[in-house]
């Protein structure tokens, strides 16, 4: 059966409303299971169907929202008796290894299409590691997969894969662009939070290589937009300044000189936005001196006269 749409939503609305979190989940080893959720069935009870009936309205009216694969309600109900019961974690239970099954046994032609055409999960990441995809194209092998319902298939097989690479900034920089992809195709998702799992492979990297500067640019960027009370702007701040100082100096490892000049854009930017305008366009200035005539300097620059 072909999956359909379901929208994605956060974790806590889900749960406010009583719908399945539906996700690709590789089921469980304790024995709460799909299996075992049916074999709970057969001990009647109570009577499933009316659960199901109201499960299924709500899911049809989630249906109005962005897509995300997902199968219909009633699947559960042809996977238990009738005249049994279930438990609202135990539908989500059901669900889940029912969406499992669909991935692995593809859809219904008996082939499951991975994104890009790739035959597998771990052909898919391996085309994005070693460079065979770039660009937007990356980005659209991520969004691919999230219509498809295969995000975490695709992350558990980049995790199986760093199990043969030897530590390293650069493996944990590809895992941290992993898990932003990730995190850009499907903001909310069910099995925590994949910004915060990016910014960590960050700074595993960091940890391997201090002058990494694509960890350091992405991790900056990533703690401008965390909020306030984090202190996310403040540490943001600490890395932009530390990668000027690496780009003037040339002691750099894996730089982009193409973004170069958004160190200092953003860097400025932050100021501004604590309110500190001589810094902001000390930051803007230093910038242009870098690379005069840069557009966006010059824009952040006059925007204070």
């Amino acid at each position: 059966m072909a999956l359909h749409p379901l929208l994605t939503i956060s974790s806590s609305v889900i749960l406010s409303t009583a719908a399945c979190w539906l996700v690709l989940d590789p089921g469980r080893s304790d024995g709460s299971g799909p299996a075992a959720i049916v074999a709970a069935s057969d001990r009647g009870e109570g009577d499933l169907m009316s659960q199901l009936q109201v499960l299924e309205k709500r899911v049809e009216d989630l249906l109005e929202s962005q897509a995300m694969g997902a199968v219909p309600v009633a699947r559960v109900a042809a996977a238990s008796p009738a005249g049994s019961s279930l438990s609202e974690d135990s539908v989500r239970d059901l669900v889940r290894g029912l969406v499992k099954e669909d991935a692995l046994t593809g859809a219904e032609d008996g082939e499951i299409v991975w994104p890009g055409g790739h035959a597998s999960a771990a052909d898919t990441i391996r085309a994005i590691l070693d460079g065979d995809v770039t660009g937007e194209d990356v980005a659209g092998l991520w969004e691919e997969a999230a219509a498809n319902g295969q995000l975490h298939d695709l992350l558990a097989a980049m995790e199986a894969e760093m199990e043969n690479v030897p530590e390293s900034a650069d493996k944990h920089f590809d895992r941290a662009r992993a898990y932003y992809s990730a995190a850009q195709a499907m903001p909310s998702n069910g099995d925590g939070n994949w910004w915060v799992d990016s910014n960590e492979a960050y700074s595993s990297a960091l940890k391997y290589d201090p002058q990494h500067w694509e960890a350091r640019y992405q991790k900056a960027r990533n703690m401008s937009f965390w909020p306030v009370a984090y202190g996310g702007q403040a540490e943001a701040v600490k890395h932009f300044e530390r990668l000027a100082d690496q780009q003037e100096s040339g002691n750099v490892t894996a730089g982009n000189a193409a973004n170069y000049p958004k160190t200092y854009v953003w860097l400025g930017n932050l100021y501004a936005q604590q309110g500190k305008t001589a810094q902001a366009r000390a930051a803007w200035e230093r910038g242009l001196a870098a690379f005069p005539g840069d557009g966006w300097l010059l824009e952040r620059l006059n925007s204070l006269d």
